[in-house]
């Protein structure tokens, strides 16, 4: 009875060539997984392995796709527990594929607690990560989505994530703040006089009249869920089993099928374009000023969605600590340079997966960098460099004058306030290692930076 109560609304010729994704069967699984699936070096792959119908004399329900300039969000990998090509575009046919000779998957069973599933669809491959976390980015769409089947029919997938050092394995593919595994009847609209909305905000549209159109979709399912970010911890250097599989429960009818976003394992930032170098002008003249060294981070991102994708930015003083993310710049928003022009390393890091790339600019003012034992009309200092103890003198009596001592990453090490003074002040400096510091001085009227030099 299942399968005749939309075969009317479902069969409807339409007259107009319509955009639609394209799918290929043709692809290894070796090719499908590691340049389709991973794209990056951080997940180096190796023992590839497939399931699906036509290892048990039914329908293959594995390949690539492209999205082909449609409105669906990305290009990637298929799995379905019907025929891969059937996913190809507008919603005009009923995919209920597979006979009861292509057996679920006693796997995804048990980390989903859906029973008797049928006609599934897995990969699975192990791999080494380089990098300390997985993602993947993905969406389910299934013919159960009819406003009515989803009250009842879980069809489900999984992604299964093994720790084989430790044996311990999880399903990543959960609604997000839950640990309920995605599946139909979890997420879903109302069917009125059926069953209330679950998870709703995470299902994205039906493609069939009333509700949607058939005839402009780029997939043929009656429905889909809003692209989906997995998220999972790695232990940089174990070996790692992931195991995707897609299957009907129940029964054998109405296939659901799992999209997974090409390139998407790892999402390796990529910079789109060089950051540009930076120019203050230096209204003393002394080639000191203050840089904002994160002006260029909307330019690097380029294209990337960052709805999707998160990444992290520091600043560094050499390539090495770049690449090793150490000793980064305290406050990038406010440095100061040390020396004129200066080159500045940036370490741009995926939040989910800890890859990371890195690239320099310079920042350059247009004084002249010196290093004056007498500075501006206000106050002097010496010596400089400096061994131990630092003195101040002022030609002016100030009510207050703040001191402070900062690192080149811009730490503040030594802050003190001097009131109603003109006495020598001085500074003990014997707890600084060598190295290039900065000296800021601020009174009520007077803002004064110099570079100093401990030895």
């Amino acid at each position: 009875m299942k399968k005749i109560l939309l075969l009317v609304g479902l069969l409807i010729s339409s007259n107009f060539i319509i955009a639609q994704i394209s799918v290929d069967e043709s692809l290894s699984i070796e090719v499908l997984i590691e340049d389709v699936l991973i794209g990056n070096p951080n997940f180096p792959s190796s023992n590839y392995s497939k399931s699906t119908g036509s290892d048990f004399g039914d329908d293959n329900g594995i390949g690539a796709f492209n999205v082909n300039g449609t409105d669906f969000p990305f290009s990637g990998i298929v799995l379905s527990s019907g025929r891969a090509m059937n996913a190809e575009g507008p919603n005009t046919d009923l995919n209920s594929d597979g006979g009861s000779a292509w057996p679920g998957d006693a796997d995804l069973e048990a980390v989903t607690g859906v029973s008797n599933t049928n006609n599934a669809s897995s990969i699975e491959f192990d791999f080494v990560p380089a990098v300390s976390a997985i993602s993947l980015e993905f969406l389910m769409a299934s013919e159960e989505y009819d406003q009515n089947f989803e009250c009842t029919f879980g069809d489900t997938f999984a992604f299964i994530l093994t720790n084989n050092n430790t044996g311990t394995s999880e399903n990543l593919a959960i609604i997000p703040g839950t640990t309920t595994s995605i599946q139909v009847v979890t997420v879903h609209l109302e069917v009125a006089g059926q069953c209330d909305a679950v998870n709703e905000e995470f299902f994205d549209t039906y493609n069939f009249e009333p509700f949607g159109s058939s005839t402009d979709t780029a997939i043929d399912f009656n429905g889909q869920t809003v692209p989906f970010l997995i998220v999972g911890d790695l232990v940089e250097g174990n070996s790692y089993t992931l195991k995707i599989v897609v299957a009907d429960a129940l029964d054998t009818a109405f296939d659901v099928a799992l999209f997974v976003k090409g390139g998407s394992f790892g999402a390796f930032p990529v910079i789109e374009e060089d950051p540009d170098d930076l120019l203050v002008v230096d209204s003393d003249g002394d080639g000191i000023a203050t840089f904002d060294l994160t002006v260029n981070e909307t330019q690097m991102l380029g294209a990337i969605d960052t709805s999707v994708y998160s990444f992290d930015f520091s600043y560094y003083l050499t390539e090495e600590d770049a690449v090793a993310g150490v000793n980064s710049i305290f406050l990038p928003e406010t440095f100061t340079n040390t020396s004129n022009p200066q080159t500045i390393y940036v370490r741009m890091q995926n939040s989910f997966t800890g890859a990371h790339v890195e690239t320099s600019f310079q920042i350059e003012t247009d004084g002249q960098l010196g290093l004056e034992d007498g500075f501006g009309s206000y106050f002097s200092l010496y010596p400089n460099p400096v061994l131990d103890q630092l003195h101040i003198n002022s030609s002016e009596l100030f009510s207050e004058l703040n001191v402070a001592i900062y690192d080149v990453r811009g730490e503040l090490l030594i802050s003190e306030k001097q009131f109603n003074t003109t006495e020598e002040i001085n500074i003990d400096l014997s707890s600084l290692s060598s190295g290039i510091y900065f000296l800021e001085l601020i009174s009520e009227e007077h803002n004064t930076t110099i570079k100093l030099i401990k030895n």
